[in-house]
């Protein structure tokens, strides 16, 4: 099962890696969801896979998707390519403003595979990056072993704070920052600011068995020196060197 969206991070190489570290019918429970892309993965290995954003948006193409898809398709269809520029532009920043979920739905779809990063409100737009291929991934996405939950917090710990015990946490982090310069800075309508240093103090003090995913970032093997640290190269593959190491797994089990 692959998601009908575009990965938000750089890359995916730990997919494995995650897989390999939760046991199988585990029940796994992933914050900062967005793109769907290992929790789908996870789910096709027969995990059941609790995605949970606190942005409604997010949520809300998930919903569509599962409820029609054949309705977001058909304003997909009828919406590409966005030719102009200038407007994917006005769209990235206005919409979420329209008023029928599943234009608003489909146009997070678009704007998510034309943008270079995955995010809907930001990046470099291309409606060339978009193909008949992701409109097939979205229409025969399967919803088995795979459900969303709209947090309606602010701050997505809160959500983890409430999992069982024996639950498994998943955190794909993306990329670390120290998050010196980040305070007044709006994000997106879609976007969940991740502050590094609290999901650091959640992580050491859950009884739950715990997953981290990042990029690879040098003040990362400071602070989590004293965990299960995984290093991935660019194929997916273990390695103990840094220079090649491009993501890093982190567990606290």
């Amino acid at each position: 099962m692959k998601s009908p969206l575009k990965h938000t991070k750089k890359t995916a190489k730990s997919l494995g890696t995650v897989d390999r570290l939760i046991p199988s019918t585990a029940i796994v429970h992933s914050f900062l969801f967005y793109d769907g892309v290992y929790e789908a993965f996870l789910a096709k290995k027969n995990r059941f896979i609790v995605g949970h954003t606190t942005k409604y948006v997010v949520s809300e193409f998930w919903q569509c998707l599962k409820l029609d898809a054949r309705r977001m398709g058909e304003f997909i269809k009828f919406a590409h390519p966005i030719a102009d520029e200038p407007m994917r532009e006005i769209l990235q920043k206005q919409w979420y403003s329209y008023k029928d979920p599943y234009v608003r739905s489909g146009m997070f779809f678009l704007l998510n595979h034309y943008s270079e990063n995955g995010i809907v409100s930001s990046g470099h737009t291309d409606p060339d990056s978009f193909n008949a291929i992701h409109l097939s991934n979205l229409y025969n996405f399967s919803f088995d072993k795979f459900h969303v939950v709209h947090d309606d917090n602010d701050d997505f710990l809160e959500g983890a704070r409430k999992i069982q015990k024996e639950e498994y946490l998943l955190f794909n982090a993306g990329s670390y920052s120290l998050n010196i310069f980040e305070e007044g800075k709006s994000a997106g309508e879609d976007e969940t600011r991740v502050m590094h240093a609290d999901l650091k103090d959640f992580f050491a003090s859950t009884t739950n068995p715990c997953i981290l995913v990042y990029e690879k970032h040098n003040e990362l093997f400071k602070i989590y020196k004293d965990y299960n640290m995984i290093m991935i190269d660019k194929w997916g593959r273990k390695v103990d060197d840094r220079e090649k190491c491009q993501e890093i797994v982190i567990a606290n089990f």
